[in-house]
């Protein structure tokens, strides 16, 4: 899979997994690319699953995998949540301008569009 292929499994992971609860959905619009730019404190004496998942690091080992070079990561995932949190609030919401079936299309290849124009 592609570097856009990549983000956009990940992407369609989200969405559909976020789209049944309105109260997140409402929540998220404002606040996903948020955790980017917060650090995290995480106590070692907690739980192992209680530990943030550093997203940005994920990422980027997975297009080391894939030997991709992005020009600046935390620009693209910014870019890409603030597309995905802002576009598809009202279509998850209320089902406008489109339903959410009818925009992933066109979502998918702004997507497609951002990504390629990131990769060195």
């Amino acid at each position: 899979m592609d570097a856009s292929e990549m983000f956009i499994y990940i992407i369609d992971y989200l969405i559909e997994a976020v789209a049944h609860d309105l109260p997140l959905v409402d929540f998220i619009s404002k606040h996903l690319s948020w955790g980017l730019f917060v650090d995290y404190e995480y106590d070692p004496s907690g739980r192992a699953e209680d530990a943030p998942i550093d997203f940005v690091s994920y990422i980027r080992g997975r297009l080391q995998e894939a030997d991709v070079q992005i020009r600046d990561l935390r620009l693209l995932l910014f870019s890409l949540l603030e597309l995905i949190s802002s576009s598809c609030h009202d279509v998850i919401l209320y089902q406008q301008p489109v339903t959410l079936e009818e925009y992933k299309p066109y979502l998918y290849s702004c997507i497609k569009l951002l990504v390629s124009s990131s990769i060195l």
